[in-house]
């Protein structure tokens, strides 16, 4: 619930009870169930109202009073049959009592052995499982594939800025069931910070007067510690100014503000680097079968050694195979057949979701789901009922566009889209079942739109309302009624994490640590996998911290992985070591902008015009900007002289730039050779001719008019520099030196398609 694109959702969810639409000559209104302890239905920050203005015929359809066909609460019995052997240990560890980190690489099944973990703890507390088990995770998109809601949702903290925040577990309106809490489950644990454990940890044993870890709550972590880390907290120039300066020495951010002080928090540090972590003496147990690329042994062995990197023969050996094996087109069994698109950003999504809607001439409905609340009564003996259901109603469970809920607040259908299953569903009469992520298409409708019927591979389910809940512990339930269904011809990496998709379309780009090695991993082999651009070494980074933890881990040396990783206290404001450079801190990178995800190291030695610019540039400079040019004057002499020493690409002209990556080299026996004007660069100062890969300089000019691209002028010879860099990428399949005719070894059959795969972003990087 409290991840950033949750933050979003719930600074644009707006509650309307009516709302006129105009559609054609006629206003036409859409209205809202309403009952007791209900919602007002939520709008779709105005996607719905983009589609809808050009549709000659709307349906409206008021949410169906349909039962669920199948629920995600099989008991724990079947659950306990499916189980392998670490997974069973786990269960057994959870049932015990132990403290548990269960962790391993993606589809290992974690998701699953999570939710085998909720229904043993069910039936063990029974009817009183609700007040003692807080089923919760760092993010909605992961609380809700196990029932539960956001680790800031069940302590009842929101989004905490100041160390004060964490008092609101003691004092705020959960702090009663924390008092009774005996089990936490925190699934995704990679993107909880050393720091926010710690801080719970302090306030739990106030609260329960029990100076043990966590007040003596069993604690059970799930997650892969090399997918994505928790995003430390970065503060403007503005608030840094403000700051103690001696506290500031100390790594810690104290704002000084009208004779007061206040401190900040800035989610520091990955979990093992809490003093916590250290304390609940945890049994770690790390599955290692793999269950969805169970038929693909090879595509398993490449994941693991872009989870780590740390290997890198094996990463560029990997990097290649998945380029020459995945980059073209889908062999589907019918033209017909859809595939889920995994992208960087929420807005692609959107748009691409939308786009395919809107493309389809059948007849759009809208459902709107029926959204209520219901108060625990234990809660309810310090609160009144109505302040309790205005906390839920508040909660991002029903935030529009919030990853949160499994289900949209207005689902928009048409015969023909394609849809994503939300939840398992199992045919009591012929037991098939259709698990969460299965892919399909909607074909019709039946009984008054109460059931939407969508064809599964060749198998046609009738679907029907689905009840979803969110318990927030101490408080109560949030539940919505819905379709199970959401659009999927795309989503985002992150939306993705925990599914096993059959036929995927990866654009493996990304921001932050794990993001390709996540969104890859979905994938159930190299068959049904497309890289819609070819992957790169710098798209690949893993959390350094977690490479020494478990370097530590494999030797069966905690107390030494204890030693080095240290405590998030050891870190500066930036989360970087105070004193000296560490080995878990890994290569200082960029963060955003033309150079993202790159190392301070190699941007300072390729570009050292660009340094000098940015240098003068200094009073101005972002905050990672700062930091770079910090760290550029923290080297060492020899790495400053190294730094003056690099030709300065930028002062190259563009036929000098290209010419130098280019070296004669033996034509592939497969290929016609290279002639003679493909060895000249793309130049349009100089008027010269040339050939990018086997494509004409024409060709190539076509293409950019088709972006809206200049061919002419410095402009241009910018984008083509831009060109030449991105077939560098393409380099480890081709060997180590780079030659930007590469794209002709690759492209023979489909020039244009392969190209628009390099033209495409780096369109997008000019503009």
């Amino acid at each position: 619930c409290f991840s950033a694109a949750a933050f979003t959702a719930l600074g644009l969810g707006a509650a309307w009870s009516g709302f006129g639409l105009k559609l054609g000559n006629r206003q036409q209104h859409i209205s809202c169930v309403r009952h007791r302890r209900a919602l007002p239905s939520r709008s779709s920050e105005g996607a719905a109202l983009e589609l809808l203005k050009d549709e000659d015929e709307v349906s409206e359809d008021e949410f169906p009073s349909a039962t669920a066909s199948g629920r995600d609460d099989q008991n724990f019995s079947k659950w306990q049959d499916s189980l392998n052997a670490r997974q069973r240990d786990a269960v057994d560890a959870v049932l015990r009592g132990d403290n548990v980190l269960i962790t391993g690489g993606a589809g290992v099944g974690k998701t699953f052995v999570g939710n085998a973990i909720r229904e043993a703890l069910a039936s063990k507390y029974g009817d009183t499982w609700k007040d003692k088990v807080a089923v919760t995770a760092s993010t909605g998109t992961a609380a809700l594939l196990t029932s539960g809601c956001t680790l800031n949702a069940a302590l009842g903290i929101g989004v905490p800025r100041e160390l004060k925040d964490f008092a609101k577990i003691r004092t705020g309106n959960n702090a009663e069931f924390w008092k009774r809490a005996e089990v936490l489950v925190l699934d995704e644990a990679s993107m909880i910070s050393g720091e926010l454990l710690d801080r719970l940890d302090v306030e739990l044993r106030k609260l329960r007067k029990v100076d043990t870890a966590f007040g003596g709550v069993q604690v059970v972590l799930i997650g892969d510690l090399f997918q994505l880390p928790p995003i430390s907290t970065k503060l403007p120039k503005e608030v840094l100014t403000q700051l103690d300066p001696q506290e500031l020495a100390n790594g810690r951010a104290v704002l000084r503000s009208a004779g007061r002080k206040s401190e900040l928090f800035l989610n520091r540090g990955m979990i093992f680097q809490s003093e916590v972590f250290w304390d609940l003496n945890l049994e770690i147990i790390e599955l290692v079968e793999p269950l969805r690329q169970r038929a693909d042994s090879m595509m398993w062995r490449m994941l693991q050694s872009l989870r780590t990197i740390d290997n890198p023969k094996q990463v560029k050996e990997a990097i290649a195979c998945l380029n020459k094996e995945c980059f073209r087109p889908l062999k589907l069994e019918s033209p017909k057949q859809e595939v889920v698109t995994l992208l960087p950003t929420v807005k692609q999504v959107e748009e691409i979701n939308l786009k395919k809607l809107k493309e389809l001439k059948t007849k759009l409905r809208l459902f709107k789901a029926t959204d209520s609340v219901e108060a625990y009564p234990i809660a309810a003996q310090n609160r009144s009922t109505e302040e309790l259901e205005d906390i839920l109603r508040k909660m991002p469970f029903f935030a529009s566009g919030s990853s949160a809920c499994p289900a949209a607040g207005e689902l928009m259908l048409k015969v023909g889209a394609f849809v994503m299953m939300t939840v398992n569903l199992e045919d009591s009469k012929s037991g098939k079942r259709i698990a969460n992520g299965a892919t399909g298409t909607v074909v019709s409708y039946a009984k008054n739109n109460n059931v939407v019927v969508v064809d599964f591979d060749g198998c046609k389910w009738r679907i029907q309302a689905n009840q979803f809940e969110s318990i927030v512990p101490g408080v109560g339930v949030c539940n919505r009624r819905q379709f199970p269904l959401r659009l999927s011809w795309a989503m985002t990496h992150h939306r993705s994490q925990g599914r096993t998709l059959r036929h995927v379309r990866v654009d493996a780009r990304s921001f932050s640590e794990g993001q390709s090695y996540v969104a890859l991993s979905r994938s159930t082999g190299m068959d049904g996998l497309e890289l819609l651009s070819p992957l790169r070494l710098r798209d690949f980074r893993a959390n350094a911290a977690s490479r020494v933890f478990f370097e530590y881990f494999a030797q069966g040396d905690l107390a030494g992985a204890r030693e080095e990783l240290g405590s998030w206290r050891d870190m500066d404001i930036n989360g970087r070591p105070r004193g000296g450079v560490a080995r878990w801190a890994g290569e200082p990178r960029f963060s955003f902008g033309k150079h993202s995800g790159q190392t301070f190291q190699d941007v300072a030695t390729n570009e050292a015009g660009y340094v000098r610019w940015l240098r003068e540039q200094r009073d101005t400079a972002s905050d990672n900007l700062l930091e770079f040019l910090d760290w550029l004057d923290s080297q060492s002499t020899k790495s400053a002289t190294t730094t003056h020493d690099v030709k300065d690409t930028r002062e190259n002209s563009i036929g000098s730039v290209a010419a130098s990556l280019v070296e004669p080299v033996e034509s592939p026996p497969d290929i016609s050779p290279v002639d003679e004007e493909s060895d000249r660069s793309i130049s349009a100062g100089r008027g010269q001719s040339a050939k990018l890969g086997c494509l004409s300089r024409d060709q190539l000019q076509a293409m950019l008019r088709e972006r809206n691209l200049p061919v002419s002028g410095r402009k241009s010879e910018m984008i083509s520099l831009l060109l030449v860099n991105s077939m560098h990428d393409l380099g480890p399949q081709f060997g180590s030196k780079p030659d930007p005719r590469c794209l002709s070894r690759i492209s023979i059959e489909e020039p244009r398609r392969h190209l628009s795969e390099v033209i495409n972003p780096v369109a997008a990087m000019y503009k």
